[in-house]
């Protein structure tokens, strides 16, 4: 098939960015919250109510969750430092005291690929805890798996601060507490387990699926007198998908979550979805494209990525050479669909300062 630049392919500059991009953000950010119009976080918006959203609910009067910016009134700020994240408005104190719907995020259905969200999770002292999702096959009507954070671990105790991954059977894979579970030296009783932002990873291969929770660090700014830092993978485990959940298209903050005794000064918070898709359902791979765009290296800590302009509903994928001369490109095996934002590509592989990349669309 014929390909053909647009504009010069060229060298380009390694360049350092501070925290306008998720710091350990897994693959191409599809949702990073900053989009709405918040007015400076005088008005909350339920991102289920906003035409092309992604995100659907129950309709309701009363909304379980809402985007809002940087507000004094929060304990808690964004991870990456940015203006606005999605919060929790349910709290213990706050009746209904736990969400009552639903929020389901849709995704670019996959069969291999590496779904990952950042969250800071608030403490509660109701069973099912302050943090609740799924990823689920919305054709089949079932889910992956099921992933809880919450004061009480899945035997009851108080004051744990549990991470704890469902299978599709409800049984319990992964219980990522360092007092009963299977992880040592894990952020554990209040506040140390709460006043911090995790990120949760899935990858799904097939059949299998792997779970790996990274803790990033205490939250900005710091609630609490502690200096833990961030500890990095804190849960890992592996799961089997149920029969029939082929493919995954959604993302589902499942009810019910709670906040503890307030909903405004240390909620919940979601922020920066992201994925990176290897396989779609009935195909072999990667889609086939023709076009090479303009792309620039992104340097994240400690990780690099290639960094473009995308085109909604338009598929990228990425490409190496260690050759420029023979111009000789590969296909790394990562493409996304566009959200006509800026987005990140990631060498499967670790990129490489051996290598030189392109962004390839279709």
């Amino acid at each position: 098939m014929k390909k053909t630049l647009i504009n010069e392919i060229i060298a380009v500059a390694v360049v350092a960015i501070g925290m306008s991009l998720a710091p350990t953000a897994s693959g191409a950010i599809l949702e990073d919250f900053e989009n709405y119009n918040t007015l400076n976080g005088v008005v909350e918006i339920d991102p289920s109510a906003v035409d092309g959203s992604g995100w659907s609910a129950v309709a309701d009067s009363s909304p379980d969750w809402a985007v809002r910016g940087d507000n004094s009134s929060f304990d808690d700020l964004p991870y990456d430092g940015s203006d606005q994240a999605l919060f929790l408005r349910r709290s213990n104190a706050n009746p209904p005291g736990g969400s009552d719907q639903d929020y389901n995020f849709a995704l670019t259905s996959f069969t291999e690929g590496t779904f990952s969200v950042q969250v800071n999770p608030s403490s509660t002292g109701d069973g099912p805890g302050g943090f609740n999702m799924e990823l689920r096959d919305s054709v089949a009507g079932s889910a992956l798996l099921s992933i809880r954070h919450g004061e009480k671990g899945h035997t009851g105790d108080n004051g744990t601060g549990d991470w704890i991954v469902y299978d599709a059977s409800s049984t319990v894979i992964a219980d990522g507490n360092g007092i009963e579970g299977t992880g040592s030296g894990i952020p554990s009783t209040y506040p140390h387990a709460w006043d911090r932002w995790y990120e949760v990873r899935i990858t799904l291969s097939g059949s299998t699926y792997d779970v790996d929770i990274h803790d990033l660090g205490p939250t900005l700014p710091s609630g609490v007198s502690h200096a833990m830092a961030a500890m990095g993978s804190i849960v890992s485990v592996t799961g089997q998908a149920i029969t029939g959940v082929t493919q995954i298209d959604q993302f589902r903050l499942s009810s019910p979550s709670h906040n503890g005794g307030s909903n405004q000064t240390d909620p919940t918070m979601i922020d920066n979805i992201a994925l990176t898709v290897v396989s779609v359902p009935g195909g072999g791979g990667p889609p086939i494209v023709d076009d090479a765009i303009a792309s620039s290296n992104i340097v994240v800590e400690a990780t690099a990525g290639i960094g473009f302009q995308s085109e909604v509903g338009v598929e990228f994928r990425l490409q190496s050479t260690p050759d420029l001369v023979s111009s000789n490109y590969t296909d790394t095996g990562v493409y996304v669909i566009g959200n006509g934002g800026g987005m990140v590509l990631f060498d499967p592989t670790g990129t490489s300062s051996a290598k030189n990349y392109r962004v390839m669309k279709e």
